[in-house]
């Protein structure tokens, strides 16, 4: 992760040129109007006392006027008259007229030998970045293109031509083509399909796809055939959409130069915080339990509440709780549930719990009701992840009927409830604000403590003042989330590989299958190995370590965990088993019995049924996968390309 905290984003913007640079765009206005406003009224002058000297009854006011425009074309000389004396207001304008004309014209000359040279290296351009869409996610990828010294030429494609930040891209070395990037024209402009990398992030996906499409298309049917694969990079808003799109990118362009990468800004920001912020704060005895209350319930807060039913899962081996709240709701809450059915137990008149129990944030519980169709009529099996409560908000989010009832929910357990608060809304400023007053109201009915994290995309100024604060913490920051590293070659994906690595080869030893199979961006299981990935630094956390990018230089010291296996082995395998029904369950698997043939066992996997879809303690000789797996995880952190160091952040 981009590791610069210190500074906001809109400042170092504002600052990351060559000084001359600077110099240019902000004193070259300022001189040239010095220089004419010194010309003009000293001339003005210098021609009145001028021929005021030769004529004082009948002064001619038209003659000095006249003289002094005269001077910004060159076109006054010093002898004109020689009845009139020269005085020194006309040296000094005459010389300010001369500056002035000179300033101008070397611009004016600059100005085209630049756009000459870069005509020609546009008209030829080869292996360069081309960035669509100048929001939030482009702006990053640009300045971080700088920062890192890339030496790529940019191109920038922004549809809005008074979009504030176009300056700042041209001062950054971008060339910016303003059109519409659907069109297979702005694409040719921008010479699109000879770049060596493309990064798509308009702000909507149906334009992100048209524009992919399009883009494909046009290497395809071009006349000139692309000699190096392009990589695509493609922001998809939606979290189902972009795994969909992912696993099958190669069925929608058909493209064999066009190597497409999805990413998705909301789950990258909800994974690095649950597997980032939240281990300070989480339950890790098994008389605890996790309680989630999300405020705001649009894209970011359903993409927290998808998260942290898969990652959230700690050594207090338990279901979390959630509240969730929102102004509508019931429309939001429908929606959601019918996309994940088993994220709680529910009926179509009873959206989520009406209140909370001990026994039911047990995993071999399943008093919860889930509608016709959904359940599955077997006592052993796990039905749903969580215990959710769907409660409607004033607009105010801070209602203190709302925030007694949080108070009330935290109170009503003999368990030791673990709160933390996310603010979640569409405004960073109103998420700040209803942060501070439900951060007072819970102080006032005796909970002063409660991590309290709040959204904040668009405000780093604030983000910084917040950091050093540490009573609320924000996050969804696109510095982290929106990173190049995190695009291009996420941490997540680096894990992911080596756990299907070291998987495979286990596979092969246990004589499952004759050859591994490779790392396949199209496999269908390639999401579980990412959410595996994600939860490994959690289960690290466990141990007491905690994963971070290392200098190229430093390889970092290896880690012995023979000591700690076993002590945690166990918990941490019960921890995998959790988060694998976890992460099941929300993508629609459900229990069957097991199967006997191997016909049966492949028929149950594209139908997303499974026989282990039940509570550990229920397993029986089945844990041997977890074990497996959890062994998988200590072996690649000895592998990968990160430095294990020991976490020191740890309020437990």
């Amino acid at each position: 992760m981009n590791s610069d905290t210190g500074k906001s984003t809109t400042s170092r913007r504002l600052v990351d040129q060559p000084f001359w640079r600077r110099l240019v765009s902000q004193w070259l206005p300022f001189i040239i109007c010095i220089l004419a406003s010194i010309a003009f009224l000293l001339g003005l002058v210098g021609f009145f006392i001028q021929y005021y000297a030769a004529r004082p009854d009948e002064p001619d006011w038209s003659i000095p006027f006249f003289r002094t425009v005269q001077l910004f074309l060159l076109n006054s000389s010093v002898d004109i008259d020689t009845a009139h004396l020269n005085n020194w207001y006309l040296t000094v304008a005459r010389s300010a007229a001369a500056l002035w004309f000179l300033v101008i014209s070397s611009t004016v000359v600059v100005r085209i030998i630049v756009e000459v040279r870069k005509l020609s290296s546009r008209l030829m351009r080869k292996g360069h970045v081309v960035i669509a869409g100048l929001g939030p996610i482009g702006l990053q990828v640009l300045d971080d293109l700088r920062r890192n010294g890339r030496s790529e030429k940019i191109v920038v494609i922004e549809s809005n031509p008074n979009s504030p930040w176009l300056d700042h891209a041209r001062r950054q070395g971008a060339d910016v083509v303003i059109g519409d990037a659907k069109l297979g024209e702005v694409l040719e402009q921008a010479r699109a399909r000879y770049a060596r990398s493309a990064f798509v992030a308009t702000g909507n996906d149906g334009d992100n796809l048209e524009i992919a499409a399009e883009l494909a298309e046009r290497i395809r049917t071009g006349n000139e055939a692309v000699s190096e694969n392009i990589k695509l990079y493609m922001h998809i808003e939606d979290g189902n959409l972009a795994t969909s799109v992912q696993q099958h990118a190669g069925n929608l362009h058909e493209t064999k130069n066009l190597d497409l990468r999805v990413f998705n800004v909301p789950r990258n920001v909800a994974a690095h915080l649950i597997t980032r912020q939240l281990w300070p704060h989480a339950p890790k005895e098994k008389d605890q339990v996790a309680h989630f209350v999300i405020i705001g319930f649009g894209t970011m807060g359903q993409a927290l509440a998808v998260q942290l039913a898969k990652l959230a899962h700690f050594p207090n081996l338990k279901r979390s709780r959630f509240t969730i709240a929102d102004r509508d709701i019931q429309a939001s809450a429908t929606a959601f549930l019918s996309r994940y059915p088993r994220f709680t137990s529910w009926t179509p008149g009873q959206l989520g719990v009406n209140s909370f129990s001990d026994p039911a944030d047990l995993w071999a519980n399943s008093s919860g009701v889930l509608p016709k169709g959904v359940a599955v009529n077997h006592p052993d099996a796990v039905q749903y992840v969580a215990n959710a409560k769907f409660m409607e908000i004033t607009p105010t989010s801070a209602d203190e009927l709302f925030v007694k009832h949080l108070a009330e929910d935290f109170q009503s357990s003999s368990v030791k409830v673990k709160p933390m608060v996310f603010i979640c809304g569409q405004q960073d400023r109103e998420n700040f604000d209803a942060a501070i007053a439900i951060k007072e109201k819970l102080a006032c009915f005796g909970y002063p403590n409660v991590p309290t994290f709040v959204w904040m995309p668009r405000q780093p100024a604030l983000v910084a003042a917040l950091e050093r604060d540490k009573r609320i913490q924000p996050f969804g920051e696109c510095r982290i989330a929106a990173s190049l590293e995190e695009i291009e070659r996420p941490m997540r994906e680096v894990l992911a590989v080596t756990l299907h690595n070291d998987y495979e080869a286990h596979a092969v030893k246990r004589g499952d299958k004759k050859t591994p199979n490779p790392w396949n961006e199209r496999d269908p299981f390639r999401e579980s190995n990412l959410e595996a990935a994600d939860h490994l630094h959690i289960k690290l956390a466990a141990l007491g370590y905690e994963l971070r990018y290392r200098d190229q230089e430093s390889q970092g010291p290896l880690v012995e965990f023979d000591e700690i296996m076993k002590s945690k082995f166990e918990m941490l395998a019960i921890m995998e088993h959790n988060r694998w029904m976890a992460e099941r369950l929300m993508s629609g698997w459900r229990f069957i019995e097991k199967a006997t043939t191997p016909e049966e066992v492949t028929a149950n996997k594209q139908r997303k049924l499974h026989h282990d879809l039940v509570p550990w303690e229920r397993l029986c000789g089945e844990r041997d996968r977890d074990f497996e797996q959890i062994t998988c995880v200590l072996e690649a952190c000895q592998k990968i390309p990160f430095r294990l160091e020991k976490n020191e952040n740890d309020c437990a």
